[in-house]
């Protein structure tokens, strides 16, 4: 197995209200994204959603999580873009979340599946830990990738890799 770097996006000052990819080559088996990102909401968790081929069609992802802080845990489901947790601007000053993507048979013609882990940090109870597992229905091959937060924009030194995974 191999892993070979696609394309790191760096936010530069001002923000980023979006991060994504055009044009993901299509001779890999998965794609994976190693992302560290803040967002400029009062909120010290922020989700964020990934969006394949610019589908943004609620029906045409399901995904089950579970998210766990110091005020505790709770399960969800849903059939819509999952939601990833990343640091929000009321944390700690400073601080980033740890994201890392895993997409599977991107290339293919069948159901993509999806699986995530993501840390919020801050030097509070309300740290968070999120894993969540999801399916692209859609069977065409992805080609584009489009993270959105559910705050007005990334922040100024969010960093995320795309990378893909071959056989050999």
């Amino acid at each position: 197995m191999g892993i070979q770097l696609i394309e790191t996006i760096n936010v530069g000052s001002g923000g980023a209200t979006s991060l994504e990819w055009l044009n993901i080559p299509q001779d890999g088996s998965d794609l994976m994204i190693q992302m560290s990102a803040r967002g400029n909401d009062t909120n010290r968790n922020i989700g964020m959603r990934l969006y394949y081929n610019n589908d943004f069609t609620q029906g045409n992802y399901k995904f089950t999580n579970l998210v766990a802080n110091g005020s505790g845990e709770f399960a969800g489901s849903g059939s819509f873009a999952p939601p990833i947790q990343i640091q929000g601007d009321s944390s700690t000053t400073n601080v980033f979340s740890s994201s890392s993507i895993y997409i599977t048979n991107y290339a293919a013609t069948s159901r993509k599946g999806l699986k995530s882990e993501s840390i919020t940090e801050n030097n509070a109870a309300l740290a968070t830990m999120a894993i969540l597992s999801g399916q692209y229905t859609p069977t065409s091959p992805i080609t584009r990738i489009k993270l959105v937060t559910d705050a007005v924009s990334f922040l100024q030194h969010s960093t995320a890799s795309l990378y893909k995974v071959t056989a050999d």
